[in-house]
């Protein structure tokens, strides 16, 4: 490394002394041979010949074209807004499922304001109520970064897959649920879970499980969300009859 380094010293040195003899004898000439950018010139055939990571190449903004880009980051949006567009006709089909994006960056170490990315790094976290449907959209991501890398002139990279299968929960149950909800005069409805539970463990197990979920104002897991606790009182007099109807 050090030798390679010091040949390429060495070699920049040679020509930057030869400019500068060239412009002793022929100002003109020598003029003209230090208006030539041998500085940068020498630098790509350097990065050249040590062949970068090609997966990995920026591009500055103010000298890069846009038929000319690679941009990682604008790839990754090609890819998360068709994915949306996805969600949003499976949901219309009827297929309860949800996609996030919760991390999506650049590298700190090397982004910049005028600096096109080469590399960007985003998560992908889909959940759905059956594997089925789980799967199949997956199967529509890789298909769908695949198209984006052919336009964009990108490549996708994907870690293996971490999958936990989809707890379906007991129909009998959830029948009797709505049935205890209507005598109770409450309003309710179906709803597909897309997040973790500790149901889901009895479900995988075989016991017959189904879930009463409460309203919040504000949305959920944030400082702002409230239950009113009559609302919750109501839905624990719903779960106990239930239980007590099933132990008859």
């Amino acid at each position: 490394m050090m030798f390679y380094l010091g040949l390429k010293a060495l070699i920049s040195g040679i020509l930057i002394a030869a400019a500068s003899t060239v412009a002793k004898r022929y100002p003109g000439f020598g003029a003209l041979i230090a208006s030539l950018p041998l500085v940068s010139v020498l630098g790509m055939i350097w990065l050249w010949s040590e062949k970068p990571d090609a997966e990995n190449m920026a591009a500055h903004a103010g000298a890069t074209p846009r038929f000319l880009r690679h941009d990682a980051v604008v790839a990754v949006a090609a890819l998360i807004m068709r994915m949306d567009e996805h969600w949003q006709r499976w949901l219309e089909d009827d297929k309860q499922i949800t996609i996030t994006h919760g991390i999506i960056g650049t590298d700190p170490a090397e982004h910049a304001i005028s600096r096109v990315p080469g590399a960007a790094r985003f998560s992908v976290e889909i959940r759905a109520d059956d594997y089925a449907t789980l799967m199949a959209f997956h199967d529509l991501l890789l298909a769908e970064a695949h198209n984006v890398a052919g336009e964009r002139g990108v490549t996708f990279g994907f870690d293996d897959a971490i999958i936990n299968r989809p707890a379906p929960m007991d129909g009998r149950w959830i029948a009797r649920l709505e049935e205890l909800c209507a005598d109770a005069g409450v309003a309710q409805m179906r709803l597909a879970s897309g997040a973790g539970h500790d149901a889901a463990v009895f479900a995988h197990a075989g016991v017959p499980t189904a879930m009463l979920f409460i309203r919040n104002a504000h949305g959920s897991h944030n400082p702002e969300e409230h239950m009113d606790i009559a609302d919750f009182m109501l839905a624990t007099r719903v779960l106990a009859s239930a239980l007590l109807a099933a132990g008859q």
